[in-house]
């Protein structure tokens, strides 16, 4: 005597076929997100006698807190995090060079994909003056230990 099966020969490969199909589909749906465009805006702050791990927490604490962070490496000294609005997307990343501690000052870049669109905040702005005003609330920090400088992109 036969034991019932479940599925007959032929259902089995429309199963098959269709379990293949599923997982084609969701393969190309968990594919890597594309890699941002070029950045339109940097904004540079240069900050002395503040050790790298403080910058870094700085960084880190303004990006989490206004962003969704896809990336960070303290090792590289780089964060990059991305928000939507109004369909608009804003890639930002945080370059700390150079990223180690013991330097007598630190360079952060704030990079930007900006759009010109009315409706969305400029958060490389947003980022950049929070990042200063975070490190100046950091102890031991001193008036003119912060500075932004103006650099073309």
């Amino acid at each position: 005597m036969n034991k019932p099966t479940f599925f007959s020969g032929s259902a089995r490969v429309s199963l098959l076929a269709l379990l293949l199909l599923a997982s084609l589909a969701l393969s190309s749906c968990m594919r890597s997100a594309p890699e941002p465009p070029p950045a339109t805006t940097r904004e540079v702050l240069v900050v002395q006698r503040l050790s790298y791990d403080d910058v870094w927490l700085a960084a880190v604490r303004s990006m989490t807190k206004n962003l969704n962070v896809k990336h960070l490496d303290q090792k590289e000294g780089v964060i990059k995090g991305r928000l939507t609005e109004w369909g608009f997307t804003e890639y930002v990343q945080v370059s700390i060079k150079p990223p180690q501690s013991g330097a007598m000052s630190y360079r952060v870049e704030v990079l930007s994909t900006r759009h010109r669109s009315v409706v969305m905040r400029d958060w490389s702005a947003f980022i950049l003056e929070d990042l200063r005003k975070t490190m100046e609330r950091i102890p031991g920090h001193k008036t003119g230990d912060v500075t932004v400088v103006s650099e073309p992109l």
